[in-house]
């Protein structure tokens, strides 16, 4: 409903005894409607780490496609990412009915090991 905010949280640990980066980005899946294009484009999205800004804009943008870094993580290094979906509140009620998704997709690039 406009107005709405929902938010979850994810606790990120580096287990490995090496240097990791976590990127993150979006895939829109195959045969999305116009009108669930149109509600992507509406809904705000904001992810921080550790209670800091990394992102904030809506979930149809583009940038959100190419990877963002959410950070380089020591050996035993955490931290926590929260996440944040809204709808404004000067946006219609006709939005409330309708559905849509997208592909959150999460990754790590660590150094090759040679063995």
């Amino acid at each position: 409903m406009p107005g709405d905010e929902i938010s979850d949280s994810v606790h990120i640990q580096n287990h490995s005894n090496q240097k990791a980066e976590l990127f993150f980005r979006t895939e829109e899946p195959e045969g999305l409607t116009e009108e669930q294009k149109e509600l992507l484009a509406h809904l705000e999205f904001r992810m921080e780490k550790d209670g800091k800004e990394l992102y904030r804009g809506t979930l149809q943008s583009q940038e959100l496609h190419q990877e963002i870094s959410l950070g380089s993580y020591e050996a035993d290094e955490e931290s926590e990412l929260t996440f944040f979906i809204s709808m404004p509140k000067e946006d219609q009620n006709w939005f409330a009915a309708r559905d849509t998704m997208i592909h959150w997709v999460f990754y790590c690039d660590l150094p090759e090991v040679y063995g």
